[in-house]
């Protein structure tokens, strides 16, 4: 009891003070009020409502601890809610105050050496399935009946131009099946609405084929002979946003040989000492997913906080939120990704080797430093290549504007933030100017704008990559940078184009302006430095 005594009396200290500051009750015909001998339910809900918010709140609000699974004070201090236990009236009324005065923060963070392997090997597994199950339908390209494409058009219009083609090869000109299979700008959607439509695809029936009936009827577009089970694997495919335990790894892992021959199959990635990451946004999935809805009714306002590179495809988690704020309207989401990582860690690991391109915001740092042992320079320390800018970002930007359509921008916002405003700004005026690069070829291409008039063109980044950044400079949509007003940046004026031009030879030009060119100034101390951020023999987060 000694907790709720010390509540009533912190209870009577607000009072005390909120009378000071001449916080009067609000009079009632014909009574009059003596306060000193008021009581705590005498006084007015107005008044009542002041004092519950004065007890509750924290600065900093309330932090999830990932270890405990429990949320803490900003200050790392336990929430004190003994108030509640002073009687059930003012449990009732004290409750929904709690949330609706502190933001709730999730962090990415460092737990333990086993939560970081089971990490690694999710993002591995996961990503071996998606490459997978896409080379699946590039080998049943030519299954792919009229019928199916009429069904596809249903949920993915903008993919049956493209399905024509597949469906019968490539022109002299055009990129191979396997690559415009895997490469999502080609389809014109987000990364993981092309996973989507690939599971969609497999994932048809046949039907009965004519004459010799070579098809049953109850097998999908990806079955075949030699991987009898993919229309069961199809199901089994988990979501990115996922956080598993050790027997949801172990499954995945039967689920990867599955998709391919034992032999052919790669172990789970262990890699060593690189600290691995869950998402913020993984972890408040899990964590509001575990709430009772009385509990997520009173939620107020939600803060990701992505100071660390994830695993998994980060940049679409915000997708595993959506039910959620449906569900519960009053949620407010803020997701800041930290600016550094996104930038130098993807553009480090873009520069240095393709098999680490595909897997943007995820750090294969070992991998990197294993490249530059001790006493080996540090090329273009600390630099970022004016080439990889972009396409640091556009996974982060066509998931955000995927997610405008189901949310308002002031429900869900993505923020770039860092502490280096100046370098931030770097390489935010980089991408406006790439972005003028990307207007200038799109009115060359046929109309509506084909992506395969563009593909030979290295300075078109994605569909949504123009409109992203007039909407950061205007201060409108729902991706933002925490670096104030933005009109300073130019990025009206038009790059010149004869009639002549076509994409390829603007698409080289900018190649020329920009190749062997860096960020300027140098954003942060070095790629060393911040790659050590993520070894397990730095100090623990």
């Amino acid at each position: 009891m000694c907790g709720v005594h010390g509540s009533l009396l912190r209870c009577l200290s607000i009072i005390t003070h909120a009378i000071h500051q001449n916080i009067q009750p609000i009079p009632q015909p014909g009574t009059t009020y003596n306060i000193a001998m008021m009581g705590f339910f005498d006084l007015p809900r107005e008044l009542r409502d002041e004092i519950y918010t004065y007890y509750a709140a924290q600065d900093g609000g309330y932090l999830y601890n990932q270890r405990t699974r429990r949320l803490r004070a900003a200050n790392g201090a336990p929430i004190d809610l003994s108030f509640l236990q002073t009687c059930s009236r003012v449990a009732h009324e004290f409750r929904p105050v709690i949330f609706q005065t502190n933001t709730v923060t999730f962090r990415t963070g460092w737990v333990d050496r086993e939560t970081s392997d089971r990490a690694a090997s999710f993002a591995t597994a996961l990503e071996w399935i998606y490459t997978k199950s896409a080379y699946q339908l590039c080998r049943v390209r030519k299954d792919i009946t009229v019928d199916m494409i009429e069904r596809a058009g249903v949920d993915f219009p903008e993919c049956v131009p493209l399905l024509h083609r597949l469906r019968g090869g490539h022109a002299r000109h055009e990129p191979f099946p396997v690559q415009m299979v895997h490469d999502w700008r080609l389809w014109r959607h987000p990364p993981s609405t092309h996973r989507r439509f690939i599971k969609f695809m497999l994932a048809l029936e046949k039907g009965t084929k004519s004459r010799w009936e070579l098809w049953k009827v109850d097998e999908v577009l990806g079955q075949r002979p030699e991987q009898p089970d993919v229309a069961s694997l199809l199901p089994g495919i988990p979501d990115p946003w996922v956080i598993p335990n050790a027997e949801d790894i172990a499954s995945l892992k039967e689920q990867c040989i599955s998709w391919s021959s034992p032999k052919r199959y790669r172990p789970m990635c262990v890699d060593g000492s690189t600290k691995r990451y869950f998402s913020a946004a993984a972890l408040a999935i899990q964590f509001l997913n575990g709430l009772d809805p009385s509990v997520l009714s009173i939620i107020r306002k939600i803060v990701l906080d992505e100071v660390h590179a994830s695993v998994a495809k980060p940049e679409c988690h915000g997708l595993g939120l959506v039910s959620i704020m449906q569900h519960y309207p009053r949620i407010n989401i803020c997701r800041q990704v930290d600016t550094k990582t996104t930038a130098i860690t993807t553009a480090t690991a873009t520069a240095i080797t393709t098999a680490i391109t595909g897997n943007v915001g995820q750090p294969y740092f070992e991998e990197v430093v294993g490249r530059y042992k001790d006493g080996r320079t540090w090329d273009i320390d600390g630099d970022v290549d004016r080439v990889r800018v972009s396409q640091a970002f556009i996974r982060w930007f066509e998931e955000a504007v995927a997610l405008s359509s189901r949310l308002s921008p002031d429900r869900f916002s993505v923020t770039f933030h860092s502490r280096n405003t100046a370098s931030t700004l770097a390489l935010l005026k980089q991408m406006l100017e790439d972005a003028r690069w990307q207007r200038a070829i799109e009115p060359l291409a046929p109309r509506p704008i084909s992506p395969l008039s563009l593909m030979d063109s290295c300075c078109f980044f994605s569909e949504s990559f123009t409109r992203v950044m007039r909407e950061i400079q205007q201060g409108e949509g729902n991706v933002r940078f925490d670096l104030g007003d933005l009109s300073v940046c130019d990025s009206n004026t038009a790059i010149p184009v004869d009639q002549e031009s076509t994409p390829a030879q603007i698409g080289e030009n900018w190649w020329a302006h920009f190749q062997g060119t860096y960020v300027e100034p140098s954003p942060y101390a070095g790629r060393k430095d911040l790659l050590q951020e993520y070894m397990e023999d730095e100090v623990q987060d």
